[in-house]
């Protein structure tokens, strides 16, 4: 995945995450890029290269390691560090969840988001460098 497509998903995510309603966006989104996946992956299944914070504040690559220690105390059922509903919206994460992916095939790649339990989609992507914006090709799967 060259440069250029990693920022267009990127921006994809960020304004997918912008055009929430205001009642149903999490305050921050935890964004992560993994290594190539094989050509018919439908999740998120190899080991992670990097990490960005996404908030009012805008886009921040943070160090791997601090998103695997989110993971990490979200996964462990510790109290208060369980994937947090939103206060005034019950329905909504407090801090929502973004991957991506490049397939080790082609051009394609995997992206998924995840912004509350029944609000979370994963769908095939394609870097259209004529154009310089990111295509669905097709979903895979939403929640």
């Amino acid at each position: 995945m060259n440069a250029a497509a990693e920022r267009a998903i990127l921006l994809a995510i960020a304004y997918e995450w912008t055009h929430l309603a205001d009642i149903y966006r999490p305050w921050g989104v935890w964004i992560h890029r993994h290594a190539p996946l094989p050509p018919d992956a439908s999740e998120l299944a190899t080991p992670i290269n990097s990490a960005w914070f996404l908030d009012e504040h805008g886009l921040r690559r943070q160090d791997v390691s601090s998103y695997e220690r989110y993971l990490y105390l979200i996964h462990a059922n510790l109290p208060g560090y369980e994937m947090q509903l939103r206060k005034n919206n019950r329905r909504t994460y407090e801090i929502g969840l973004a991957g991506f992916a490049p397939y080790q095939v082609g051009d394609a790649a995997y992206l998924e988001t995840l912004w509350a339990p029944l609000w979370a989609r994963g769908r095939r992507v394609v870097y259209n460098e004529q154009s310089g914006r990111l295509e669905r090709l097709r979903g895979l799967w939403q929640a």
